[in-house]
């Protein structure tokens, strides 16, 4: 535990909310491999600020699934933005009958992808 001591420490990974110094009332620990087990209960984290996580790589398993990497949130968004730009982007469908028209020329199909896309940005956190 620290009580108002400045303390040298360089991050294992760089993270935009690192602090330029180390110091006031805090609890630190550096180490090789750190690790929290709740064995019957949840783990809990507040902060007053934020909760920040530097590390070039993240993985979760939530419940019975497997392991996944985490999206980025601002990556998938325009992402999804872009594939859905491109399906109305798209010219003669082929159809039985021959060639449909666009993507566009179907007012179900540019209402549904356009509210879509309007949306996307639902999947983002909020601060």
């Amino acid at each position: 535990m620290i009580s108002n001591e400045v303390i040298d420490f360089k991050p294992a990974h760089d993270l935009a909310a690192t602090p330029d110094e180390f110091s006031e009332n805090q609890i630190f620990i550096n180490t090789d491999r750190l690790i929290l087990n709740s064995k019957t209960q949840e783990t809990l984290i507040y902060s007053a600020k934020g909760v920040h996580i530097g590390t070039p790589e993240i993985t979760t398993k939530i419940g019975s699934k497997t392991d996944e990497h985490l999206a980025l949130g601002e990556t998938t968004v325009e992402l999804l933005g872009e594939l859905i730009d491109a399906i109305l982007g798209l010219t003669g469908i082929p159809t039985g009958a021959g060639p449909s028209g666009t993507v566009k020329a179907f007012p179900a199909n540019l209402k549904a992808l356009t509210d879509i896309k309007n949306k996307l940005d639902t999947l983002l956190t909020k601060e």
